[in-house]
C-alpha cells in the first residue's frame, strides 16, 4: 500500500474534529507473587461521540 504525503497528515482540527465511534483501550499486567509468569489483560471500550 502505497501513502501518499499529503493525505497521511491531519491538522490538529481535522484530528480533533473526529465524529463517530471511539475506543480505548486499557491494558492490566498482573504477576502472583511467587510466580514469574505475568497475566495480561485487555479491556475495551467503545463509545459513540456525543457530538
Amino acid at each position: 500500500m502505497k501513502i501518499l504525503p499529503k493525505s497521511a497528515r491531519e491538522t490538529k482540527a481535522e484530528f480533533f474534529g473526529k465524529k463517530g465511534w471511539t475506543l480505548h483501550t486499557i491494558l492490566m499486567y498482573t504477576k502472583k507473587s511467587g510466580h514469574q509468569e505475568l497475566g495480561i489483560h485487555a479491556y475495551d471500550h467503545w463509545s459513540m461521540d456525543a457530538h
